[in-house]
Formats: structure tokens, C-alpha cells, sequence
């Protein structure tokens, strides 16, 4: 695969910008008496439940790790789940360097333990993440009692006041437009990359900050970010989101530097579609009802109404000691929603290739977004549309994104097909991994520079991250080389220091700041 010119300089840029490995000590806190579901404190063990074997089957010999014995680091038969959410990568005795199998090990077991079912603080429920009953009336996952970026600044904005680590424990007012509860869910951002993270991006990361893709019912596919408390309490305790605060000097601590909670800082982005009329109690999908909110623009009010919305990609940011002290990226993807890797001609997609015929390659190449040709709607990975702003477009039914994946899909360490099995009988069976990113060890000699893999492409979520060739479309998005450019990784520390210094100033109930990514 070629590697773009842009991403080898993204790369480099990467590299030299590699975090420190001194440890963040993360300040004790206490809860505030006010309490909404918050992570689980490790004060006692993750509850774990048993996967019997199949009937007749063998367990094979495993590793301290769970990987078939002598296999270099193979995914064997996962015999429990667990909700503990692991810290970093698992090496077996007498392995020194986490490879690529090693990465998806922990990338599968985080996967279990942020989508475990919550019981209502918060705390997992040891029934565990398959006998939950689901669907839209199911219990919230540990993911979804995280906080959001937007939270850091509606939460200060209720009492102005600076943040404490305590106000984790308190649930965001909705806009009053939504007419919901505190600390309901709620999605006003259209793709990737929201509008005050995309007046700050720097050179480079063009291919992300384009418009975001439409499911094949025209919908928009919806985005919100979330953040562990690891996270929350650096920010707030260092005074991070504070105006003037300068976040380029902000350094997340990973699992040895996490003294509280053990596990590091996370940070996650999901991507949702609408979905008409779920069945409730459907256990093969993941569905929420949330608040779609589409800001106020110069001619028309803001508008909230509440939805169906069914979770389609999962993209999981983890600062671990692997890699010295970087960070790693894993993407899920539904293959209920999208196709992992062989499109079945009758099977409908609700993200991914519209049904109709790939036009010649000159109508594809050099689509202008926003005033696409008929003859060109059915182009790959080709934004149709441009960029929509929170205050347009959520409500109206645009023309399909035709998507398809251009890195061949493969389970390197067989932990998909594993970890599928194990919880059959919950909708994230049919999550797959697409794959894990991860630099190598600085000083290991047999280090190849750049991460791996060197591309990592969410067809939701990175749609138009891809450069048209000789041969046909590369992808060129990796989340490494992005993020490299942005506060430790994240990027939406700088425009939320600017939307708290709005917030203290001009912000009213009636004119809520935007979210961040």
C-alpha cells in the first residue's frame, strides 16, 4: 500500500511528539453526593461469568494470557468474561514485546468490559453482558455512564464554578428544546469531527474533516465522545478546561500512572443511526433512545426530538504502557449494520454500499461535496455532501454514502471469532474488531517506524479517509499519525477551553455551547 505524503508527515510529527513516560499521579477523590452511574472503583473483584465449552469440545492448553500455548500469542477459546477492563497488553511468561495478536487481546477483553451491562450507579451487574435482557429498554452499558466533553463545560456552566473530579457524579442538564431529564442521552454532532473541533484542526488532517456519511435511509450517522474518569480527573484536577489553561502541556497517565483506578486514560467515539420502531427486547442489536438535537441557525430555532438510535462502531482511544507509553487505538464495527469484509449482494446494509452501479472512475474522481452530479451519487467513499454544521441538515434525508472497505479484513489473532462465540446471545456478537493500532517499543531492535497497523479506517466514522490512485482508493486514515497533532492525542481540549471561556461570559440556558468531539 502506498502511504501518503501527508500521513509520512503526520507520522514523523507522531514520533517526535511521543508523550513523556513519567507517571501522572490521579488525585483521590470522593464522590459527590449527588450521584449518576460512574465506573466502578476497584475496592473488590469485577464480577466474571463462565463460558461452558461446546458440547463435546476440548479446552487446549493456554498461556497465562488466554492464548493457545506455543502459538505465538493466538486467541484460544475464551472460557469467561470479564468486566474488568484490562490496563494494558497481557504478555505471557518469557514474551518480552507485545505484537500484533498481544494488542488485539487486550483491544477484545477492553471491549468486553466497557460494554458489560451497568446496574444503576453505575457498577457492573454480575449477571453479566449476555443474560441482560436488551434492546431499547435494556440496562446502560459502563461506556454510557462515562462523561462527555460537553459535560466538562454544561456541568460548570449550571453552578459557575470550577470543576472538581467529585462532579463526575453530576448529570448534565439537556437543552431545554429537548424537554428531557438530566443526564438523558444526547446526540447533536453529524459525523466525526464536530464543528468547534474542526475550526481548530491543523494541516494534515484534511481526510477527517470533511462531511460525515448518510445510512442508506439518508439519515445521518451520529457521533458523540466519551471519557473515563481517569480522564475526567486529570483534566479537571490540573485545571485543564479552565480559561487560559494552554492543553498542549497535558499529559494523560496510562495504567502505571493511574493510582486511582488502574486502568489508564480512555476515551471513546460511537457512532449511531436512526432506526424506525426496534423491537423492544431485541437482543441482536444494541439500541438506545436518545435526543437528537439540530442547533438553532439564523432562520430557524433549535429542535430536539427524541429517537430510536442503534449503535453501529465503537472506536477506543487506551493510554497503556505498551508502546512506551502511547496510546492504542481499536475500532468495532457491527456486521449487522455494515459488511466486515465480503459485501452479500441481498443483504441490506444500513451503513456501507448503496445498491446501484460503481460509476466510471473520471465521475468519481474530483467530486466537488455539496454539488455532487446524479451520475456520481454512487460513488465510493466520495463525500456526496460536504460538511453539515450542527445547525443544519440532522432532519432532512440526504442521499446515501456509498461505503466500502479497502484494507482487506482479517482476524490476525483469531480473537474475533473467539471472543463472537463467547457472547453469542448478545448483540455484541455481531461486533467484529476491524483492528488495533499500536506503536511498537521504541527500543526494541527489530522496531519498524510508524505504527501498526499503518492504516485503521471506521467506515462510519472515517468514511472520506481515503486517496483516490493508479490502482483504485487507499485508505489513508490512521488514528496514530491524526491524533498525534492533537493535546496528547485528543483533540478536543483546545476548543472546549474556548467554549468554558464563552460559557463564563455569554452562555444561558436558552443557548447551550456545542459539544466537543
Amino acid at each position: 500500500m502506498r502511504t501518503p505524503t501527508f500521513l509520512a508527515l503526520i507520522l514523523a510529527l507522531g514520533h517526535m511528539g511521543c508523550p513523556s513516560s513519567e507517571p501522572v499521579t490521579v488525585a483521590t477523590v470522593t464522590d459527590s453526593v449527588r450521584q449518576v452511574p460512574a465506573p466502578v472503583v476497584m475496592d473488590s473483584a469485577p464480577p466474571t461469568v463462565a463460558v461452558p465449552l461446546g458440547e463435546g469440545e476440548e479446552l487446549p492448553r493456554l498461556d497465562s494470557c488466554g492464548g493457545l500455548l506455543d502459538s505465538n500469542n493466538r486467541c484460544g477459546p475464551v472460557t469467561s468474561l470479564s468486566a474488568a477492563i484490562p490496563g494494558d497488553v497481557c504478555l505471557p511468561e518469557g514474551v518480552q514485546e507485545p505484537n500484533s495478536a498481544s494488542v488485539e487481546h487486550l483491544a477484545w477483553r477492553a471491549f468486553v468490559g466497557l460494554t458489560w451491562p451497568a446496574k444503576e450507579n453505575g457498577v457492573a451487574d454480575p449477571a453479566g453482558p449476555i443474560e441482560v435482557a436488551r434492546g431499547v429498554s435494556g440496562p446502560d452499558t459502563i461506556w454510557e455512564t462515562w462523561r462527555s466533553p460537553r459535560d466538562l463545560v454544561q456541568v460548570a456552566s449550571q453552578e459557575d464554578r470550577q470543576l472538581t473530579s467529585s462532579d463526575w457524579s453530576i448529570p448534565s442538564e439537556l437543552p431545554p428544546e429537548c424537554a428531557g431529564e438530566p443526564g438523558a442521552m444526547l446526540l447533536e454532532q453529524f459525523g466525526k469531527v464536530s464543528d468547534a473541533v474542526h475550526a481548530i484542526l491543523p494541516p494534515g488532517a484534511e481526510s477527517v474533516a470533511g462531511g460525515g456519511a448518510f445510512d442508506q435511509n439518508g439519515r445521518p450517522v451520529l457521533v458523540e465522545t466519551r471519557m473515563n474518569r481517569t480522564m475526567w480527573d486529570t483534566i479537571v484536577s490540573g485545571g485543564w478546561s479552565r480559561p487560559g489553561a494552554s492543553p498542549r502541556g497535558i499529559q494523560f497517565p496510562n495504567n502505571h500512572g493511574d493510582t486511582k483506578y488502574g486502568v489508564g486514560a480512555m476515551a471513546l467515539q460511537a457512532a449511531w443511526v436512526v432506526v424506525d420502531s426496534p423491537e423492544v427486547g431485541d437482543s441482536s442489536l444494541h439500541v438506545r433512545e436518545a435526543y437528537v438535537r439540530q442547533a438553532a441557525s439564523a432562520d430557524r430555532p433549535a429542535v430536539c426530538d427524541k429517537k430510536s438510535v442503534q449503535l453501529v462502531a465503537l472506536q477506543i482511544a487506551h493510554k497503556a504502557g505498551a508502546g512506551d507509553d502511547t496510546w492504542v487505538w481499536s475500532v468495532f464495527e457491527s456486521t449487522s449494520a455494515m459488511p466486515l469484509d465480503v459485501v452479500e449482494p441481498d443483504r441490506d446494509y444500513i451503513v456501507g454500499p448503496s445498491k446501484c452501479d460503481e460509476p466510471d472512475a473520471e465521475v468519481c474522481q474530483g467530486v466537488i461535496p455539496g454539488s455532487a452530479s446524479e451520475a456520481a451519487l454512487c460513488c465510493p467513499n466520495t463525500d456526496l455532501h460536504g460538511r453539515i454544521g450542527s445547525a443544519a441538515g440532522l432532519r432532512e434525508d440526504r442521499a446515501p454514502t456509498s461505503l466500502t472497505r479497502l484494507d482487506a479484513w482479517e482476524d490476525v489473532s483469531g480473537c474475533s471469532e473467539m471472543y463472537r462465540t463467547a457472547l453469542g446471545g448478545s448483540p455484541w456478537a455481531n461486533f467484529a474488531l476491524v483492528g488495533a493500532q499500536w506503536w511498537g517499543r521504541l527500543d526494541a531492535e527489530t522496531y519498524d517506524f510508524g505504527p501498526t497497523p499503518k492504516t485503521l479506517r471506521s467506515l462510519a466514522l472515517e468514511p472520506f479517509a481515503v486517496e483516490d490512485g493508479e490502482e483504485g482508493q487507499d485508505t489513508t486514515s490512521s488514528c496514530i499519525a491524526c491524533h498525534a497533532l492533537g493535546d496528547d492525542s485528543i483533540f478536543f481540549l483546545s476548543p472546549l477551553r474556548l467554549e468554558v471561556e464563552v460559557s463564563a461570559t455569554d452562555a444561558s440556558p436558552s443557548e447551550p455551547t456545542s459539544a466537543p468531539e
